[in-house]
């Protein structure tokens, strides 16, 4: 979006973003080709410790959006009342 915004040719455009996206899905590839099997192996060992740190995570992202929400926002607004 921001190339259109900013008028940015479509013929520089186009070849920079597929250059882009080759090199990086490249090295993905190249990645998961070398370590695949031993990260495979690191998550069956550890896959119950991950999947917990995970769900406690996201229920700490939970609680820390919640809160956000509740204490930052209405003072956001209330200050912007304030000025007009």
């Amino acid at each position: 979006m921001t190339a259109g915004v900013m008028q940015y040719p479509r013929k520089k455009f186009l070849p920079a973003l597929i250059a882009g996206r080759a090199v990086r899905f490249f090295a993905e590839a190249w990645l998961g080709r070398i370590y695949g099997q031993q990260m495979i192996g690191f998550f069956s060992r550890n896959y119950r410790p991950l999947m917990v740190l995970l769900i406690a995570m996201a229920v700490a992202a939970g609680i820390g959006a919640l809160i956000y929400i509740l204490w930052y926002r209405p003072r956001k607004k209330r200050k912007a009342h304030e000025n007009l």
